[in-house]
């Protein structure tokens, strides 16, 4: 028989699956379905949000468009995140072409368009370094240092060919001797402080 994995979410992830978005998360499971991943949830919660706003009446075209591209990290959002970051805190890569402007605060969690599309609500990071802090196995403190969760092993790290930061966890350009990664601004800090509080699995 296999086994059940039980872990703490969010509050507000809760929230949204005991109301109108997770109506579809229980339909699917009444069809059948012995269990949904992590992504489907994710999906379905964006779905319903992405829905919202497209009939929403008191947005403008521009901004509801605007708030799609958003959710792939893409058009004025990016734009707004690479005016303030110029590479990967975690890894130190500087071309934009490898690098994904990922929400600090997740894009399903925010609570206005403002929120969706302020450039300080994002970070430039490498595809692996979006995965471990989108999934809460890496976060930031206001200094700049990455954080690493209690859930993430060094051989999972090195695996992963991040080998280099499990020992003391140290951001790149400590490692190869240049100047830590600049502290982050005020206007970051608030998201920073979501983002461990609701998505760090610490």
């Amino acid at each position: 028989m296999a086994g059940h994995y039980l872990a703490e979410i969010p509050a507000d992830l809760f929230e949204l699956l005991t109301s109108g978005a997770g109506s579809a998360l229980t339909t699917r499971l009444n069809d059948g379905l012995s269990s949904v991943s992590y992504d489907e949830i994710v999906d379905t919660i964006e779905n319903s949000i992405a829905l919202d706003n497209a009939l929403n009446l008191q947005l403008s075209d521009t901004t509801r468009r605007s708030m799609m591209l958003a959710r792939r990290g893409q058009g004025l959002f990016r734009e707004n995140v690479e005016r303030l970051e110029k590479e990967c805190r975690l890894t130190g890569v500087t071309n934009r072409m490898l690098l994904i402007a990922s929400h600090i605060k997740p894009w399903r969690s925010c609570l206005t368009a403002q929120e969706r599309l302020d450039g300080n609500n994002g970070l430039l990071l490498t595809p692996d370094a979006d995965f471990l802090f989108d999934r809460g196995f890496i976060s930031f403190d206001d200094s700049g240092r990455p954080i690493l969760s209690s859930r993430l092993c060094r051989a999972d790290l090195c695996r992963m060919g991040l080998g280099r930061f499990a020992d003391g966890f140290q951001p790149a350009n400590d490692l190869i001797g240049g100047e830590r990664p600049a502290s982050f601004r005020t206007e970051q800090k608030g998201y920073l402080s979501y983002h461990r509080s609701n998505v760090f699995l610490g």
